[in-house]
């Protein structure tokens, strides 16, 4: 999907079109397919990204990363209570509640 939007290209000041699209993407030596924004320079037809647009799509590539791999999310980890090892004894080196 392309639209233009209310920003002037840092090039040359003229007409900014923002690309949305799907591509594929290849991070740790696997592909995913992710979200991808970026804006197109009218006058020149160079590509330039923001900061927000990286974000959102390392974020969406990270994700699939750890869902495919079973790592918790942030959420998921503080979601948990720490064991409280004042309350636990110790058994042959290992902590027992």
């Amino acid at each position: 999907m392309e639209k233009y939007v209310n920003m002037r290209s840092p090039f040359t000041g003229g007409k900014v079109k923002e690309v949305c699209t799907m591509e594929d993407v290849e991070f740790r030596g696997e592909n995913f397919r992710v979200h991808v924004r970026y804006f197109v320079c009218e006058d020149t037809g160079e590509q330039f990204t923001t900061t927000e647009q990286d974000t959102l799509q390392f974020n969406d590539l990270y994700s699939q990363y750890r869902i495919r791999h079973g790592i918790p999310f942030t959420e998921e980890i503080k979601g948990h209570k720490p064991l409280n090892h004042a309350k636990c004894g110790s058994v042959g080196g290992k902590i027992t509640p």
